[in-house]
């Protein structure tokens, strides 16, 4: 009897541990259907919301595009005030919305530089008109350029909308794909791939604006060097441009003055504009718009061709540095030098035809309105102290002494450092000598057009 009543609580022990588990399995079944529902549910999330971001960066750039076709036009204080202001709220909220895409993984450099350059740009117009300066044909002509970039990126991105309503960009792809190819040709494609290619439509955008380390900000400063020359007349002015441009002074016409921190006479020429500084008759820029035919000269005999011509007209210890070639046009790069240290921010880009050696183009601006005396304290430390500090594994292939801009408009004493790291990048290292501390790092790139920093 004992033993029947042992084997039936053993019969229902059995029954209620299968019970148990049993009601594990199901709920475990149940808590696994919910976490996947609650995973597409969040899938499905991230989908609207990239899409959501798709959509704006759309309109955004539609925005930009429209703003900067009015800049072309516009002139007034107030009018250009807004469309700065503007751009500069598109431009920042189009940043933002291409990092909610995911795009934080690729290497868009060139887009965000993009919309970096387009608000920075316009605000530093805006501040020029502001002082009583108007816009000058070169930012005209730089507006177009922002104008293009901005309809060719508003036409990829509306493809790209077109192609997600269609079901051929899928966003839960991005991260998968990353690391793979997507070859299958039924298979949606995925956004960084498809935002790539968007990019190439500015894969000469560095040359553009970056054609040299350390461009400055010319708008927030006043020239010392103009300030040590008396003002001479426009019939002075206009005898030294036609110097400048060896032609015959009967052959340039007047046009209207410049005004603003470095008031210029202006002058047009058959086939170029030059301005030349009310105080003390310095070129300021001239701008050619001549073709070049089949290049005869190389990149190191038209270098030497411009510092000629810099010598020529009284710019002395000019040290070229970076150049870039385009449509047998080269731009060589000269900064100055004297005891040996290379003043970066007494920039001056001159432009040779590589069929005739003519200078064509120079922009002394830089030069103009950032050189004076300067006085270098004693550093603490010596260069080898700063070599020391560099990061490990970067081969120093030269060194040299270089002043840089800071941000704030002032200036800074660096050693700067040219190195290669062991996959073959170069990268320029400026150290300052006060502290140790890297002052700034660039990155050397070469290309058939010639030597560009990033």
């Amino acid at each position: 009897m004992e033993n029947k009543k042992e084997k039936k609580r053993t019969r229902r022990g059995k029954i209620r541990v299968f019970s148990f588990l049993g009601a594990v399995i199901i709920a475990l079944g149940a808590f696994g259907v919910s976490e996947s529902a609650k995973r597409k549910s969040y899938e499905r999330l991230i989908s609207i919301s990239q899409q959501r971001a798709l959509s704006e960066l759309g309109t955004y750039l539609d925005n930009i595009e429209l703003s900067l076709k009015k800049g072309k036009y516009a002139a007034s204080a107030p009018m250009i005030s807004n469309l700065a202001s503007t751009l500069w709220r598109d431009s920042t909220g189009a940043k933002t919305s291409l990092s909610q895409l995911g795009a934080g993984e690729t290497p868009l450099a060139n887009t965000y530089k993009f919309l970096s350059q387009v608000g920075e740009f316009t605000m530093a117009l805006n501040r020029k008109v502001a002082d009583g300066g108007r816009i000058t044909e070169e930012e005209k002509k730089q507006l177009e350029s922002f104008q293009n970039y901005a309809q060719g990126l508003c036409e990829q991105l509306h493809y790209m909308e077109l192609m997600v309503e269609n079901g051929n960009l899928d966003f839960e792809r991005i991260e998968s794909t990353l690391s793979q190819t997507a070859d299958k040709e039924d298979a949606p494609a995925n956004f960084i791939d498809t935002m790539n290619n968007a990019e190439q439509a500015l894969t000469d955008y560095p040359t553009l604006l970056y054609d040299g380390p350390f461009a400055d900000n010319l708008d927030q400063k006043e020239s010392c060097l103009l300030k040590e020359h008396a003002e001479i007349s426009k019939d002075e002015a206009k005898a030294k441009a036609a110097g400048f441009a060896d032609v015959d002074i009967n052959t340039l016409a007047e046009v209207d003055d410049e005004e603003g921190k470095m008031p210029c006479y202006i002058f047009g020429g058959k086939d170029f504009t030059i301005s030349v500084t009310k105080n003390g008759g310095l070129l300021n820029y001239m701008l050619g718009n001549a073709y070049a035919g089949e290049a005869k000269m190389d990149e190191k005999e038209a270098a030497a061709k411009a510092k000629e011509y810099l010598k020529k007209h009284g710019f002395e210890n000019m040290k070229e540095s970076y150049y870039s070639t385009a449509d047998g046009i080269c731009t060589i790069n000269f900064a100055y030098t004297e005891n040996e240290i290379i003043y970066y921010p007494d920039l001056i880009k001159v432009s040779v035809a590589l069929d005739t050696g003519r200078v064509v183009s120079v922009d002394a601006r830089g030069y103009i309105m950032n050189h004076h005396k300067r006085s270098i304290d004693q550093a603490p430390l010596s260069i080898n102290d700063c070599a020391a500090k560099l990061a490990t594994g970067l081969q120093i292939l030269k060194t040299s002494q270089a002043v840089i801009p800071k941000d704030n408009g002032d200036e800074r004493f660096t050693y700067e450092f040219h190195c290669k790291d062991a996959a073959g990048q170069e990268v320029l290292i400026y150290i300052d000598p006060k502290n140790g501390d890297e002052a700034e790092i660039l990155l050397l790139m070469y290309a058939d057009g010639g030597i560009l920093t990033k």
